[in-house]
């Protein structure tokens, strides 16, 4: 009966522990999943970023060709000013509507600038938690492992207690055996 009771705690044992190291195991898969979705993201907006500095180096490169070309344009219309007096107040509004537009491309631009400093900063705060968010998947990690390392400290312990009880029991049969003899 005592053998019988004492393989049914080691059975019911090495199930709680077989249990436990297919939780841990499932656990670990999902936290590996969960990284990779992490550094997924992580990639995408790495993509996102590299796509708006091409699009706002894009913008830069053709502002400052529409300023060369402005430029180049006020030299044309001071040379004719010269040859040219009576069309002055003529020029003279052009260019006071041209200088209007600039100054709302201009605008347009700062405002442009504002966006992307907002973004830049959203960004970053999506840096800081993702880099967070890994820290602690990192850390689960860890803890992860040490459980993995006392299941198997918790198994070592097991077999040690079976061979005690598989000793003692072939022992006892032994004793059993020169029992029934006499």
């Amino acid at each position: 009966d005592l053998c019988q009771q004492q393989q049914k705690e080691l059975t019911s044992i090495w199930k709680i522990a077989a249990e436990q190291q297919k939780l841990d195991e499932e656990k670990q898969r999902a936290n590996f999943f969960k990284l990779f979705e992490v550094e997924k993201h992580q990639e995408l907006r790495d993509s996102k970023l590299k796509e708006q500095e091409k699009i706002l180096r894009e913008e830069e490169k053709r502002l400052k060709e529409q300023e060369q070309q402005q430029h180049r344009r006020q030299k044309e219309k001071e040379d004719a000013l010269s040859e040219r007096e009576k069309q002055l107040q003529v020029q003279q509004n052009q260019q006071q509507q041209e200088s209007i537009a600039l100054t709302k491309k201009k605008v347009t631009l700062q405002d442009q600038e504002r966006q992307q400093e907002q973004e830049t900063k959203r960004l970053t705060k999506r840096e800081e938690s993702l880099a967070e968010r890994e820290r602690k998947l990192e850390e689960r990690v860890k803890q992860q492992d040490r459980k993995e390392k006392d299941t198997e400290v918790m198994l070592a312990e097991l077999k040690k207690r079976m061979d005690q009880i598989i000793t003692i029991q072939q022992e006892q049969n032994g004793k059993d055996r020169i029992f029934l003899e006499r």
